[in-house]
């Protein structure tokens, strides 16, 4: 069995999504962890080490009453952040205020989800070897 090509650690609260978004990174070659809360998110990067992070805009994302994306930012810099939603509510200006580099809107093509997967961590962690 060959090495994954990254660790993807996937915040959703909804059950059907996190597990379908775990089928298709695990059929892509990934190593993916999911999680519903971002307060299981935050124990997850200490302990599982993403190189990744793909969550669902929709997810409340406080810790403690404080914007959860920016602390993740500030403890983790090297950390991919992939946003995904089926919603258009979210300017570009929050997004990055959010510190979210990378947004795929739903319903996506698997081809343009997995792209951006990949631009996400060759981007936000150049000392993952990626292989061509």
């Amino acid at each position: 069995m060959s090495s994954p090509k990254g660790k993807i650690l996937i915040l959703d609260e909804d059950l059907q999504s996190r597990g379908e978004t775990r089928v298709l990174l695990d059929a892509a070659g990934y190593d993916a962890c999911i999680c519903e809360t971002a307060s299981q998110c935050l124990s997850l990067i200490k302990n599982y080490q993403p190189d990744c992070l793909l969550l669902n805009l929709r997810v409340p994302a406080e810790l403690e009453g404080k914007p959860f994306l920016p602390y993740v930012r500030e403890q983790f810099p090297d950390l991919a952040i992939v946003a995904y939603t089926n919603t258009t509510e979210f300017s570009k200006h929050d997004l990055i205020k959010a510190n979210v580099c990378f947004i795929v809107q739903k319903p996506f093509s698997l081809n343009l989800f997995l792209n951006t997967i990949e631009r996400a961590l060759n981007e936000q962690s150049p000392q993952l070897k990626r292989s061509a």
